[in-house]
């Protein structure tokens, strides 16, 4: 579902999870599960090649189907990761859940310095665009 022209620019539309679970963009309020998904910001500090290796380890254990937004950016000190959650909760359960901390710990990936989450807006890519 996306919006019209004109409702492109209204605030009120956001970016939700659709009936499949996949992104989609639509109206909060009107949207089926009338939830916005989440951003986690997980800002890591340390030599940015070590923690990229750390960091590919990590990602080599996640199921390619869970991930419906994710990012990760380099910093002069350190690596910061974009990860989208379906909800506020869903977020809030993984950034704190000790199956994360494990995840990390067994790729060697310090815990982060700074995490925070925030209602994701918009996302813009084209079908199909990776980079790695």
């Amino acid at each position: 579902m996306f919006p019209r022209a004109e409702e492109a620019l209204d605030p009120e539309w956001a970016l939700c999870v659709d009936e499949g679970s996949r992104l989609a963009y639509g109206h909060a309020v009107e949207h089926e599960k009338g939830e916005i998904m989440y951003l986690g910001i997980y800002e890591i500090d340390g030599d940015p090649d070590e923690l990229l290796l750390a960091y590919d380890r990590l990602m080599a254990g996640m199921p390619e189907d869970q991930v419906d937004f994710h990012a990760c950016a380099v910093r002069e000190n350190g690596i910061t990761i974009y990860d989208a959650c379906p909800t506020k909760e869903a977020f809030e359960r993984f950034s704190t859940s000790a199956e994360f901390r494990g995840a990390a710990e067994a790729a060697e990936l310090p815990w982060p310095s700074r995490i925070e989450g925030l209602p994701l807006h918009a996302v813009r890519a084209r079908d199909g665009v990776t980079a790695t």
